[in-house]
């Protein structure tokens, strides 16, 4: 027998300076019909303390305090502690519109749904208002509004519809232990697999054109903030997995690769996975993604983050670029490449020396110790990886200096 309509589960780690507004966003519901679990995963500031506050003087809140664990097992331990029948995930530096609570539940009832969709208002960490941007949780013109469905319905746009945020969602509590859906225990970008496979076991959902949640962007050291992108690569695989068991990847690979494209190219573009993170990404999303490397591989390698990538070297570092290549010479052309901390480019045939693509002469081999830059990039777009060794071992042998080789 449930006791109230809504459990509110939240994960808290060290937001002594949000905490407050969030947890008053929630007492001045206008549905107030709900328990609040909290747990309090190891902070080291006063979190803890303003949580047993409000505990003292409000009976609907639980406060649990567990060493510091991570948010999936956080959301995972006040999950078992849930009484009610919907599920409100929330993030502890976030705030909520009064009228939340009421119209997540009162669609859940009247459209008798597993999941309520809502879309958010994306903050500064001060709380002030930003554009749409890249991190709305909605794709409007996607979207099914105000009419339940289910990934039958739009197989071909149900990972791309709405992201997999647990905050935005009210889950009937029903769907999540029959699934047995619960967070993996990842440090960070956890809530994706369970995210989307959920609206795969979802039999009726619905997306609200309402922004009730209050999201506090790009805020130093929070959950999101701190996002490890390789653990972003394991969610999709989790979920590429999960459709394979069940019999549904062939139905689901199309619009699954396609998500799984934009949330990399955002997250190339969001996390600048590039410089010392760049090969150590590379190396870790071929090995999690094995034989569907190549697939993806013209988003890693996009031009658009290669530019940005040089941009970034050339503000303090000497460069040369190693490979006279045609993608070379339409990355110069397409961006009008100008930048004076860029020396040169290497190539190996001799034809070719003495050579412009642009602004920038073409050398030997030899001539790279005269140039003395800082990074060699190369612009080799295929076997790069022996080409890397190639050039490593070539200027181990041949420069005294220590020089970075990166790819573009």
């Amino acid at each position: 027998m449930c006791e109230t309509k809504i459990s509110v589960l939240i994960p808290v780690y060290n937001v002594e300076n949000y905490l407050r507004e969030c947890l008053d966003s929630i007492t001045v519901q206008t549905f107030q019909d709900f328990e609040v679990i909290c747990v309090d995963d190891g902070s080291d500031d006063k979190s803890f303390e303003i949580l047993q506050e409000y505990k003292n003087k409000d009976k609907r809140f639980t406060v649990i305090k567990q060493d510091h664990k991570g948010v999936g097992p956080a959301r995972n331990l006040a999950l078992s502690l849930a009484k009610s029948k919907y599920i409100q995930f929330l993030d502890s530096d976030d705030f909520i519109e009064p009228a939340m609570f009421e119209e997540m539940y009162n669609a859940a009832v009247k459209y008798d749904t597993d999941m309520v969709v809502c879309t958010a208002i994306k903050r500064t960490p001060e709380g002030e208002f930003i554009e749409r941007g890249d991190l709305h949780p909605v794709n409007k013109s996607l979207a099914i509004f105000d009419k339940p469905f289910c990934w039958k319905d739009c197989p071909e746009t149900i990972f791309s519809m709405f992201a997999p945020e647990s905050w935005q969602v009210l889950y009937k509590k029903e769907l999540l232990d029959k699934n047995n859906l619960r967070f993996p225990d990842l440090s960070s970008s956890n809530g994706a697999a369970l995210g989307y496979i959920a609206r795969i076991c979802a039999s009726r959902i619905v997306i609200l054109d309402k922004a009730f949640i209050n999201y506090r962007c790009y805020r130093p050291n929070s959950i999101t903030s701190s996002s490890n992108s390789i653990n972003g690569i394991r969610q999709y695989v989790e979920l590429k997995n999960y459709l394979l068991k069940h019999g549904l990847y062939a139905d689901l690979e199309l619009t699954y690769k396609q998500s799984f494209k934009d949330w990399l190219k955002l997250k190339c573009i969001q996390r600048k996975m590039f410089g010392n993170q760049f090969d150590e990404f590379v190396k870790a999303f071929k090995e999690l993604m094995k034989d569907d490397w190549k697939d993806y591989e013209d988003i890693i390698y996009h031009k658009e983050f290669a530019y940005r990538h040089i941009y970034d070297l050339a503000k303090d570092k000497k460069i040369v670029f190693w490979g006279a290549s045609l993608f070379l010479e339409d990355f110069v052309e397409r961006y009008q490449l100008n930048h004076d901390n860029i020396l040169g480019i290497i190539d190996k045939n001799p034809e070719k020396w003495g050579e412009y693509i642009g602004k920038y002469r073409i050398y030997a081999p030899k001539d790279l110790a005269k140039l003395n830059p800082d990074v060699v990039i190369i612009t080799i777009v295929h076997y790069v990886e022996e080409r890397s060794a190639e050039i490593n071992e070539y200027i181990k042998n041949n420069i005294t200096k220590s020089i970075k080789v990166e790819t573009i």
